[in-house]
């Protein structure tokens, strides 16, 4: 049996946000703006960002 030795989760960080440094200089937004230009993001994936950032917005307050 193959256990592996860290959570998806946190792999899928860690990779995400090597991808965003490497790519995109470490910005988030260049990185959504492409797929908003290019017609890829639906309402429902819009509706979720705007969720997440106004969460964190809360969050720091």
């Amino acid at each position: 049996n193959y256990t592996p030795c860290i959570a998806r989760e946190e792999y899928t960080l860690k990779e995400s946000q090597s991808f965003i440094e490497r790519f995109f200089n470490g910005r988030i937004a260049p990185l959504v703006s492409g797929f908003a230009k290019s017609e890829q993001l639906s309402q429902h994936d819009i509706d979720e960002l705007k969720k997440v950032i106004d969460d964190w917005e809360k969050q720091q307050k």
